[in-house]
């Protein structure tokens, strides 16, 4: 059963999904594709997978069912759509920590996890997938390809940070990525389902006491 956030977080997690203006008669087909994408994505943050019908997708952007069937063959091209946007998001927030701090473990790890309005909607996204990723063959390797570059990736930062000198000679990157990327899901997964218990210093204290182990 797709997960339904909490009433009160509605606004919240909205407040991170682009707004979709109503379109004018001349498109750009791709712009057209991507805002339906967004609506979609707005829709499932909010309600799960069963929220992003055909008929309220329409309903949000404002125009006809047609719209919608154009530019997608099926439901399912559609969702694929929405999860690869969201894993992207987080791949952009994972180079950009790393430009901005160099391999910096804690950096990276930080921009995994539900910390703003958009992480928020993103691991939204996420859960409401994880569901069909169990008994669908698409879905599974989507998330599985989108695990193992995330561990790829931070195995990287780790690997820089042990030539570095930042982190013991004998450490297993590969071992270690795949640790604190358990954690960091562990803590958003928390998070998302009680934001008030899991504030943002919350969450970055929990991984950084799971990483002092891991290291220590």
């Amino acid at each position: 059963m797709a997960r339904t956030l909490p009433t009160w977080k509605v606004v919240a997690v909205v407040a991170a999904v682009p707004t979709v203006r109503a379109v004018a008669r001349t498109v750009d087909h791709n712009a057209r594709r991507d805002e339906v994408a967004a609506l979609a994505t707005g829709l499932i943050a909010r309600g799960g997978i069963d929220a992003a019908t055909v008929r309220d997708i329409a309903a949000a952007g404002g125009y006809s069912t047609k719209v919608v069937s154009r530019y997608f063959s099926d439901k399912q091209e559609l969702l694929l759509l929405v999860y690869r946007a969201a894993a992207e998001r987080a791949r952009r927030r994972l180079m950009a920590a790393r430009t901005a701090a160099g391999d910096d473990v804690l950096a990276c790890t930080d921009a995994l996890l539900p910390l703003d309005g958009e992480r928020q909607a993103d691991w939204a996204i996420w859960l409401a997938f994880w569901g069909m990723a169990v008994s669908d063959p698409s879905f599974s390797r989507e998330q599985r390809r989108r695990v193992r570059s995330t561990r790829k990736f931070l195995g990287a930062v780790i690997e820089n940070a042990v030539a570095a000198g930042e982190l013991p000679e004998d450490t297993d990157a590969e071992w270690m990525a795949a640790d604190l990327l358990t954690a960091v899901n562990g803590v958003a997964v928390q998070a998302l389902f009680d934001p008030l218990d899991w504030p943002v210093d919350r969450q970055r204290a929990m991984v950084r006491a799971h990483y002092s182990r891991v290291t220590g």
